[in-house]
């Protein structure tokens, strides 16, 4: 993770010193959400993928660290992002931005099951995880003619439900529920904005979400069994989590 956080770094700085050497005047500013020439601030809406990738995106069965602590993998899969940003420029290719935006990404329960029930006599299903992002900070925009490259680095909220999962089998079931997390990430991004003219523009984006925090902690879990009644797992559940998006959008200049 650190090695994503010193990388997204160095590209900012590469790029301020760049734009010091440029006239503050003579730039267009987009961000993420790529404005047109002139204009202060600009609003962008944008749909596209949410690839899961750590031990969020992993399809294995658990394993155990120790007797207290498992590595926890998600069973994640490729979903559906989308956000709102808005960019509000300050001089020349400088700006800051804001990022509200949210992941959908069902579980793999058919993989699930061919894992913990090769043979049958019990099915998992689980609904979707929920992944949102509340973050602001800086943005650059380097324009070439109707075409701009964009470049983000914002830090700020990541939330994460747990997914309740439900095993049937005969004359029963089991329903397991976590808590609802939150921990500070970060998102950064590079895209392409192209202007249609006027005060709209095409967006493409791609991003890089991460936690500083070493893992999501799914502790404790919460199972309650047919005919036995609830039990808490306090064992620790640790789930690594990092996340890559692609996205298109448009993008209103005002």
């Amino acid at each position: 993770m650190k090695k994503h956080i010193l990388l997204a770094a160095a590209i900012c700085s590469v790029l301020l010193v760049k734009a010091g050497d440029e006239s503050l005047t003579s730039h267009h500013f987009g961000g993420h959400s790529g404005g047109g020439g002139g204009s202060k601030f600009t609003l962008g809406i944008s749909v596209g993928a949410a690839l899961p990738m750590s031990e969020f995106g992993t399809a294995k069965k658990d394993s155990a660290i120790n007797s207290t602590s498992s590595i926890h993998n998600g069973f994640a899969k490729t979903g559906i992002h989308f956000d709102v940003s808005a960019t509000y420029l300050i001089a020349g290719p400088f700006g800051l931005e804001a990022i509200l935006g949210g992941n959908l990404n069902s579980f793999d329960a058919a993989t699930a099951n061919s894992l913990y029930y090769p043979h049958g006599g019990a099915t998992i299903t689980a609904p979707s995880y929920f992944i949102g992002q509340y973050m602001a900070g800086p943005a650059l925009s380097f324009p070439a003619g109707a075409l701009s490259v964009n470049v983000h680095a914002v830090v700020g909220l990541v939330t994460a439900n747990y997914p309740t999962i439900t095993e049937t089998y005969s004359g029963g079931t089991t329903t397991s529920t976590g808590p609802s997390l939150s921990t500070f990430g970060y998102n950064a991004g590079l895209g392409v904005k192209f202007s249609f003219g006027g005060n709209v523009g095409l967006l493409l984006d791609v991003s890089y979400i991460g936690i500083f925090s070493p893992a999501f902690d799914y502790t404790p879990l919460s199972s309650t069994t047919t005919y036995l009644g609830t039990g808490t797992d306090q064992s620790n559940h640790n789930m690594t989590f990092s996340m890559v998006t692609a996205s298109a959008g448009i993008a209103f200049s005002f």
